[in-house]
């Protein structure tokens, strides 16, 4: 005789959205090891900073995320990121190709 489980969280949608977004934000910080993709920085505890604010139509999908600095993120709020980034003495042509292959 077979069973098939069914864990109980699995059912829960709050719980099962909470896992996505843990194993999302894990998945995108750990892609550039702590380095803010705007201004180069290497901080201890990067945040997560939509590219396209979700204020303006921008997702919270993998292609949407990049690492940032608190004051990068700060400073950005809900602007163009591109507008945004190329107005920054930080401004790198690099980088800046790193950020547009990502959220393609």
């Amino acid at each position: 005789m077979s069973f098939d489980f069914i864990h109980f969280d699995e059912l829960d949608p709050k719980r099962c959205e909470r896992k996505y977004k843990k194993s999302l934000r894990k998945a995108v910080l750990s892609r550039y090891q702590g380095q803010c993709l705007y201004c180069g920085a290497i901080v201890d505890k990067p945040t997560l900073d939509h590219v396209i604010p979700k204020s303006k139509g921008g997702t919270h999908s993998e292609n949407n995320l990049i690492n940032a600095c608190q004051q990068c993120n700060v400073q950005k709020s809900d602007e163009s990121w591109l507008t945004w980034y190329q107005s920054k003495p930080f401004y790198c042509e690099d980088r800046l190709s790193v950020i547009q292959e990502w959220i393609v």
